[in-house]
């Protein structure tokens, strides 16, 4: 799984893949059809899941899920003990990595991916549920387990309530979220590194405190 997920040939191929059946699928049905409300609905959902998420404080109460399958991604891993939000700079600069090239273009190809064959079958409860798995199951290599299992509930309310009216909708609605995401990771990175240069304390404070905690 670790190769399948690192391979750039993979990647590659989904791509391809995911817009070759956006494609055929559009040129075979000429559903064209675009929403903007519903487009909009798409962040509004994963905004919704995302409070809920920290509503319920599952990061804290599920630290095991709060981890990456390829990447050593909780402060408890790395070499030198850090602050929390030095730790939080560190992990937006690796989510930021993901929109870096051409990242952010081939996400139409994610969703030709998934939705095509979901429209193909027919869009209800089960099928949905099915492709917001599917969507998941392809960002475990970038995202925490628990990232995933939200993006998969998010994902499946996306199929069952936005994708009846459009696959453009969705394609749009899922462009608009990854802008929305990358100007917040911006926001929230500037943020962090003016109060860690305001506070150069904090970061030797942190490494002190491990010093002290290590046996």
């Amino acid at each position: 799984m670790h190769r399948f997920f690192k391979s750039r040939w993979v990647q590659i191929a989904v791509g391809i893949l995911g817009f070759g059946l956006l494609g055929g699928y559009l040129a075979l049905t000429g559903d064209w059809r675009v929403s903007p409300i519903w487009a909009f609905t798409f962040p509004a959902i994963s905004f919704s899941v995302a409070w809920v998420f920290v509503g319920l404080k599952l990061f804290d109460r599920l630290p095991k899920l709060d981890r990456y399958l390829l990447y050593p991604a909780t402060a408890e891993n790395t070499s030198a003990p850090v602050s929390r939000d030095e730790w939080a700079l560190k992990q937006g600069n690796y989510l930021e990595s993901g929109f870096r090239g051409k990242a952010i273009l081939t996400t139409p190809a994610e969703d030709g991916l998934i939705c095509v064959p979901l429209l193909l079958v027919g869009i209800g409860p089960f099928s949905a549920a099915l492709g917001g798995i599917a969507f998941g199951f392809i960002h475990l290599g970038r995202f925490t387990y628990l990232e995933c299992i939200g993006k998969s509930i998010t994902y499946a309310l996306v199929c069952y309530f936005i994708l009846p009216h459009g696959l453009l909708t969705v394609a749009l609605g899922h462009v608009i979220m990854n802008g929305i995401a990358f100007v917040g990771l911006q926001v929230a990175k500037r943020k962090l590194s003016e109060k860690l240069r305001s506070n150069p304390t904090v970061d030797t404070d942190a490494r002190n405190s491990g010093a002290r905690g290590s046996p």
